[in-house]
């Protein structure tokens, strides 16, 4: 298994999980809540990959990146994974990731290296 971001793993032996969840049901009801919380995210992440083009899914990408503060005002944030890991996140090869990139140049986005300029996030915003 290999994890861009920092990952935790946790082994539990499955009659003993059943057991803690049984004996305690609020925790039983959380880990659902939190199992459903993350498959609805996985549902978005599918019709995103689906409906949206490649540049509107690296402008909602860059735009999470984003302060919330920042509306009109300009923003410089590194990216936290090689282009190639970011592609294959956002679903798509790499020269679509940089085809994106230099789609949303007139939007304001300018690309170096790892470093990300955008002019106008409102600008950005238009593009998703």
């Amino acid at each position: 298994a290999r994890s861009a971001d920092g990952a935790e793993v946790a082994l539990f032996a499955l009659a003993d999980l059943q057991a803690f969840a049984d004996q305690h049901p609020v925790v039983h009801r959380n880990v659902m809540r939190i199992m459903v919380r993350h498959l609805l995210g996985t549902m978005d992440c599918i019709a995103g990959d689906r409906l949206l083009t490649a540049a509107q899914r690296v402008a909602n990408y860059l735009m999470s990146r984003c302060p919330a503060s920042a509306t009109t005002s300009q923003v410089t944030f590194r990216l936290p994974y090689r282009k190639r890991i970011l592609a294959g996140k956002l679903g798509l090869a790499p020269e679509a990731l940089s085809r994106a990139f230099a789609a949303l140049a007139a939007s304001g986005v300018e690309v170096r290296g790892k470093v990300v300029l955008v002019d106008s996030v409102d600008q950005l915003r238009e593009a998703c």
